[in-house]
């Protein structure tokens, strides 16, 4: 009984300075938001409708599904699959072991490169649209994100969630796609400005793998 009032003392210590270290994350954030960027990548999406949340991810053998918002582990996986339905057995071992032992971006071009130009579209599409109802299933971490006194976000990811989130909880937010897009919104000085440096899941032909 005794171990277990330390413990929970120790556990609610180190609460306590958890909260204390984010209290103060959040001045300096407010003190110096003209010289803070945030860069966020698959890690903020992935955890979104997943019963897991996050420990999707960040699990050592990150569990396999077919629901939008994929880690990029998951996205080459998913890849490997659709090619392996249209290749021949010569090809299939040729490009397994390459889809399985290069850098996921190389393999994600070659994805690319095989890829019908429909399919891809539709491939991209289903992995990452974004719907107004994905609103309900949005984390504590994009409701935070929309609180943080920084102007700056830049993202790879290709869904809308972060969009979705600014706007459920009242946030201006301002966004660029393409370098012309950057150009334009950059010259406003919006208040807050997301740039999506390998585009968006609604303009297929744009996004970089």
């Amino acid at each position: 009984f005794r171990l277990t009032l330390q413990s929970m003392s120790e556990w609610e210590e180190a609460e306590r300075r958890a909260r204390a270290a984010i209290e103060d994350l959040r001045e300096r954030f407010a003190r110096d938001s003209g010289a803070i960027m945030i860069f966020l990548g698959a890690g903020l999406s992935v955890g979104v409708g997943r019963p897991l949340g996050r420990a999707t991810f960040e699990s050592p053998a990150p569990l396999q599904d077919d629901a939008r918002f994929p880690s990029w582990q998951m996205l080459v996986e998913r890849m490997l699959r659709e090619l392996l339905i249209s290749s021949s057995e010569d090809q299939a071992a040729s490009i397994e072991q390459f889809m399985r032992q290069q850098d996921p971006l190389d393999a994600a071009q070659l994805f690319r490169l095989r890829s019908d130009p429909d399919r891809y579209r539709e491939f991209i599409t289903a992995q990452f649209t974004t719907r107004p109802t994905d609103g309900e299933r949005l984390t504590p971490s994009h409701r935070e994100l929309v609180a943080l006194p920084v102007r700056d976000l830049f993202t790879t990811n290709y869904d809308s969630l972060i969009e979705l989130a600014f706007s459920r909880w009242h946030g201006e937010l301002a966004v660029s796609t393409t370098p012309g897009d950057f150009l334009r919104v950059a010259a406003d000085h919006p208040e807050k400005h997301l740039v999506k440096l390998h585009g968006t899941w609604d303009r297929p032909d744009e996004i970089v793998l």
